[in-house]
C-alpha cells in the first residue's frame, strides 16, 4: 500500500519543522560556546541538505544523499553513531515515501534495536523510528494486534514529548491514515443485487 499525500506532507513538515540542532548540542560537548569545526558544520548542512530534499518530496533525491551520509558517517564515525542513526533513519523513511518497503522495513527492524540502545527507549528519534515501523506492520500484519501497539506508542510519546508534539500530532495522523487504507483495502464490496 502506498503512503498517503496527506500523510507525506505531514511528514515532510515534520523534518522541515523539527531541527536536531539542540540534541546535536547537547550530545557534542566538543563545541566551545556554541562554535563548531568546519568538518562539524559540512555535517550538519549535510543531512539538512537531505532533509530539505525530503521535505520537498523529493524522496530519490534525499534517498541518495541520505546513502551518502551513511556510508560517509559509518566511516568517520562509526556504524552506531548517533549522526549515522539519523542519516540511517531518514533513508528508511524516504525508502518508505518511494513504497520501496522490501529495502525500508528490514532497514527499520534492524535499526530500532540499535537507536533504542543508543538514543534510549524513550528519546525523540526512537519514538520516531517507532513509528513508521509500526506503519508497515499495521500494513501487512494483523492490524487488530498492531493498532493496541500503536496507541502504546501514541500514549509514550504524549508522556514523554507532549501531547501538542508535532512528532505525537503526525503518528497520530499516521495511524488514522494507516487505518483508513486498511479498512478500504480490507472493506468487501457490496452486493446491491444489480447486474
Amino acid at each position: 500500500m502506498k503512503p498517503f499525500l496527506s500523510s507525506a506532507l505531514s511528514f515532510a513538515l515534520l523534518f522541515s519543522a523539527i531541527s536536531t540542532e539542540p540534541a546535536r548540542a547537547a550530545e557534542g560537548g566538543k563545541e566551545k560556546a556554541g562554535q563548531k569545526s568546519p568538518a562539524e558544520e559540512a555535517e550538519v548542512k549535510a543531512l539538512a541538505a537531505a532533509e530539505a530534499l525530503y521535505a520537498e518530496a523529493q524522496y530519490a533525491e534525499a534517498e541518495k544523499a541520505a546513502q551518502e551520509l551513511v556510508a560517509a558517517r559509518t566511516q568517520a564515525l562509526g556504524a552506531e553513531a548517533r549522526e549515522t542513526l539519523r542519516a540511517r533513519l531518514l533513508l528508511a523513511e524516504a525508502l518508505r515515501m518511494q513504497s520501496k518497503d522490501a529495502e525500508a522495513e528490514p532497514q527499520l527492524r534492524t535499526l530500532l534495536p540499535v537507536v533504542t540502545k543508543v538514543f534510549g527507549a524513550e528519546d525523540r528519534e526512537t519514538l520516531r523510528c517507532q513509528s513508521v515501523l509500526l506503519a508497515f506492520m499495521i500494513e501487512k500484519d494483523k492490524p487488530g494486534e498492531t493498532e493496541k501497539e500503536f496507541r502504546r506508542l501514541i500514549a509514550t510519546m504524549a508522556r514523554v514529548l507532549g501531547a501538542e508534539d508535532i512528532i505525537t500530532l503526525l503518528t497520530r495522523l499516521r495511524l488514522a491514515e494507516t487505518l483508513y487504507g486498511v479498512k478500504i483495502t480490507l472493506k468487501p464490496k457490496r452486493n446491491t443485487g444489480r447486474c
